[in-house]
Parts: C-alpha cells; structure tokens; sequence
C-alpha cells in the first residue's frame, strides 16, 4: 500500500488562524477512531456532501494526497430520500498524536 503524503506537522503548533479553524471544525464535525487490532489512531471529519468544499479546502491546505470520500448515510435516508455525506480522513500516526494533545480524544462526545 503507497503511504499518501500530508503535511505531518500542521498540527504541532497552533499559530496561524486557519490552523485554529480547522481545528474547532474538528472539535464540531471531527473524530479519532481507533483501528481493530492497531495501536494507531485515525482522523476524520464528516460534513453534509453540500458543504463538501470545506473538506477540499482542508484537503488542500493540509496537503492531504487522500481523496474526499462521498457516501451515503443511511441514518439521514428518509422518505425515499436519499442524503449524502462526504469525509476528509488520514490515518497518519503524527497528526492523530498531535489532535489528542490539544484535546481531541476518542469518542468525545460521550
């Protein structure tokens, strides 16, 4: 598997305002996840597919070689309706290292 480059040390200092932004949408729409039988944790932020620039924004200014997924969520499906989301994710160990320092856990809003 090709490892996908990111820029690993966008989250060591939080010093410019877009850094702090893309942090509290982390905070808002973001989660760590800890893969099944790893010790590695991953990153991801969920937004409505309509707001899907945000996500290639964040794609873009992070360097992230990973393509923003588009799916369907199923929860939101009603009526026959069909409702989609889209995901920014990265499984770098640094970033995810980095997040829970400045106090993105796991599972945090429980």
């Amino acid at each position: 598997m090709k490892k996908q480059f990111i820029d690993e040390a966008f989250f060591e200092k939080i010093d410019l305002d877009i850094k702090a932004q893309i942090l509290g949408m982390i905070y808002a729409d973001g989660c760590l996840l800890k893969y099944k039988g790893q010790d590695t944790y991953g990153l991801q932020i969920s937004l409505d597919s309509k707001d899907c620039y945000y996500l290639e924004k964040i794609n873009f200014i992070i360097k992230n070689e990973r393509k923003i997924q588009t799916y369907k969520n199923i929860d939101l499906c009603k009526n026959g309706e069909q409702h989609f989301n889209s995901r920014f994710s990265t499984n770098n160990y640094k970033i995810a290292q980095d997040i829970q320092k400045l106090g993105i856990t796991q599972r945090k809003s429980l």
